[in-house]
């Protein structure tokens, strides 16, 4: 462990270089929506990076696209009508070489790759819609691969080490700079990039030459700025891993599939990351597995840099009760994980009461995974901060952890209002939660004490979660307390 001396001089320059290069990289936003505004207006950081205007491809438009000069069109079913009553547009489109963007969740990937492969001529630039990019990378890159001209955005594409698998497949030259800025923080797409393995040319034509080159720009080659791993200080308090030899287990591939012990320590050293708590997928998906025996391989390769948690399963019967007191009671097991949204049963269900007595018990820290009242999926209700409020008061003495922190703004007043009822309470920042300002935000309504650095690896880049945080408004000692000292302190028991 670091003093609080030798970790401000290491923060500071691990700061200081990323926002050096982030300086420096010739960005060319091709997702900016200036309408969809931050949720957290009084906290969201400015735009910095330059941006492409864009329009919606209507038929009245066709005019409007010989003269369009340097203009990205969106294609919006509600306002643009079906793709097959475009074909006029998209023929001028293709004479003007100006690229079209479409959102994944406006078509399935059959009808994507129809569409790309009868417009040849055409940059179909993909997008992420308002559900999750991250289930899909598969289906993405094998389209990609039978599509010449189909293209990525990166917004939202923040699977762990995405990019570098897309470089291994040859397609690192059809990603395309993407934020969705002012909404989303342009940070969690800037930081795997900026912290990625690519060279500095590469760099340049992901942060926005490749967009360029579509344009038949010249490319901006700015003087370099090279990334140095900083020593390792960083606690990331919610991460997850699989057992080799898993494949897919919730439906697409991670890259720890193929890890070796060794491979995830070099992964940590990459970005810092001194600990790594992790929350094992097995475990989750299978009762019958315990957390200990999926990270045992790591634990004897790394003891002093991986932790665990054990995984509690309502309808556990006595022995695997049993197996959960058991791996409490070993220190490398630094808490207990509950997930109602997956089990589909309420958080104040009787069923979770085993799992506040476990956790009090062991004086141990409970995490769970939070989120807000979801449209599209119903089961993260079961989740929402406010149902936790019962089992809190029935244990007081329980620290519990809000994973992901609400996951959505619609949450906020939810865990800061559990946060100011039960002291106890604290968040991590793990997970797709990307809205800019949401860091300052947290900071201000709950405190930077009650705030813990969680990446949700092995599913998202722990980079996305670094990147807003070390951009953020915070100063340093405050982000020094969200990096490493408060996760010492709630799940190692340890003072910085």
């Amino acid at each position: 462990m670091f003093n609080v001396s030798m970790f401000e001089s290491i923060l500071h320059n691990y700061r200081r270089q990323y926002l050096a290069a982030r300086a420096t990289l010739p960005w060319l936003d091709a997702g900016y929506y200036p309408e969809d505004h931050a949720a957290f207006e009084n906290f969201a950081l400015p735009l910095e990076q330059k941006t492409v205007k864009s329009v919606v491809l209507r038929s009245e438009t066709a005019a409007q696209i010989e003269r369009s000069g340097i203009c990205l069109w969106r294609w919006l079913p509600s306002e643009s009508g079906t793709l097959s009553g475009l074909e006029s547009l998209v023929g001028k489109l293709c004479e003007c070489k100006l690229p079209l963007i479409v959102r994944q969740t406006d078509l399935t990937f059959h009808e994507l790759e129809q569409f790309a492969l009868s417009h040849p001529r055409l940059a179909v630039i993909l997008e992420s819609g308002p559900r999750k990019l991250l289930y899909h990378i598969h289906h993405i890159e094998a389209k990609m691969l039978k599509c010449a001209n189909l293209y990525l955005s990166t917004y939202n594409f923040c699977n762990w080490f995405g990019l570098e698998r897309f470089k291994t497949k040859g397609l690192l030259g059809r990603m395309i700079f993407g934020s969705h800025a002012p909404r989303f923080s342009p940070d969690a797409a800037m930081a795997p990039i900026i912290m990625g393995d690519f060279s500095w040319e590469e760099k340049c034509g992901l942060a926005g030459n490749n967009l360029r080159k579509l344009f038949g720009l010249p490319p901006e080659i700015p003087p370099t700025r090279t990334w140095q791993c900083p020593e390792p200080f960083v606690m990331d308090a919610h991460a997850h891993n699989v057992m080799p030899g898993s494949r897919n287990l919730f439906g697409f591939p991670t890259p720890d599939e193929d890890f070796t012990p060794a491979d995830w320590i070099t992964a940590m050293d990459r970005l810092g990351i001194e600990m790594t708590f992790l929350i094992p997928n097995n475990a989750l998906a299978d009762k019958n597995i315990g957390a200990r025996e999926c990270v045992l391989p790591l634990l004897k390769y790394a003891p002093e840099r991986i932790r665990y948690l054990s995984v509690f399963h309502p309808s556990m019967d006595a022995s695997q009760c049993a197996r959960i007191y058991s791996e409490l009671a070993e220190p490398s097991c630094v808490g207990l994980k509950i997930h109602p949204a997956f089990h589909k049963l309420e958080a104040d269900h009787p069923g979770y009461a085993k799992a506040f007595s476990m956790a009090g018990r062991a004086n141990k820290p409970l995490v769970t995974h939070s989120w807000e009242i979801s449209g599209y999926n119903p089961a993260q209700q079961f989740a929402h901060p406010d149902r936790f409020k019962k089992h809190l008061s029935d244990n007081p003495g329980v620290t519990l952890v809000l994973g992901h922190a609400g996951g959505r703004p619609s949450a906020l007043d939810a865990v800061a209002n559990l946060c100011r009822d039960f002291p106890k309470t604290a968040v991590d920042v793990s997970g797709d939660y990307f809205d800019n300002g949401m860091i300052d935000c947290l900071a201000d309504r709950l405190g930077a004490d009650r705030i813990m650095f969680g990446s949700d690896a092995d599913w998202i880049d722990p980079r996305c979660n670094l990147g807003p945080l070390l951009a953020s408004r915070l100063p340093d000692r405050e982000l020094q307390k969200i990096l490493c000292e408060n996760a010492q302190r709630i799940f190692l028991r340890q003072d910085a």
